[in-house]
């Protein structure tokens, strides 16, 4: 496993949201089929209208995928607990309304993220606020 890899799954077993069965499901090294992201306000969990649309497209391709991975993740503006808390509420939330759209259960996998990018990201696009941040992640996976 390479040294991304390793840091994710040290991520994600200490945030406590991961099994290795799901880690190995969603990390396989494999580009995912397709990517889908919505976003959310500081704070919130509420699926957006434009999120909403975000995640019909993406069940309608996920209806069709062996592993449907849900990766939550918070900006860096709360403490490292509540943000790893934060991210799993908006990746239940999201996977709850991929399993209302006709997404099977058995394929989805919620898993979070933290801050693993927090000001890098923000910096990296050239943007003050950390809205890029505050999202989750739907990864089709074959």
């Amino acid at each position: 496993m390479n040294k991304f890899l390793s840091a994710v799954a040290a991520l994600l077993f200490l945030s406590g949201t991961a099994h290795a069965n799901d880690l190995h499901r969603c990390e396989t090294g494999n580009a995912p089929q397709g990517e889908y992201v919505v976003y959310f306000d500081t704070g919130k969990t509420v699926i957006k209208p434009e999120g909403k649309e975000e995640l019909k497209k993406a069940a309608d391709r996920a209806k069709y995928m062996l592993d449907v991975c849900v990766v939550g993740q918070a900006d860096n503006q709360g403490n490292q607990e509540f943000n790893k808390k934060l991210a799993m509420k908006r990746a239940k939330v999201v996977a709850s309304e991929l399993q209302r759209l006709g997404v099977p259960a058995s394929t989805l996998v919620t898993m979070v993220q933290g801050e693993a990018f927090g000001d890098s990201l923000t910096k990296m696009l050239g943007t003050k606020k950390n809205t890029q941040s505050r999202r989750v992640s739907v990864r089709l996976m074959r």
